[in-house]
């Protein structure tokens, strides 16, 4: 879910040239872009020799967070009415000129 922080977390943004970003969607694969970014920055710091506690690199837990109702529209598909079929009589009526 886009947008999921807790109270405690703090936003880090920063500009990167667009090729860039390509390379790390392409290397990313399904993993959400900003969980790849606190892996790859938990990484670096284990190779500075900083350990870094396991629950402060994951997402919060979002359960029961929820937002607000959906509202849900459903559009009844109507058929169109069925012009009468002319008969015989009305044909006939038609041609003597009677309404």
């Amino acid at each position: 879910m886009p947008g999921q922080h807790s109270n405690a977390q703090k936003l880090l943004g920063f500009w990167c040239d667009p090729d860039f970003l390509g390379e790390i969607d392409r290397a990313r694969g399904h993993t959400p872009r900003s969980q790849f970014m606190r892996d790859a920055l938990t990484e670096k710091l284990s190779s500075l020799g900083i350990e870094v506690p396991v629950e402060k690199t994951v997402a919060p837990d979002r359960a029961g967070k929820g937002g607000p109702a959906k509202k849900v529209v459903y559009h009844i598909r109507r058929q169109p009415k069925a012009k009468p079929v002319s008969g015989a009589a009305t044909l006939a009526k038609k041609a003597a000129g009677e309404k």
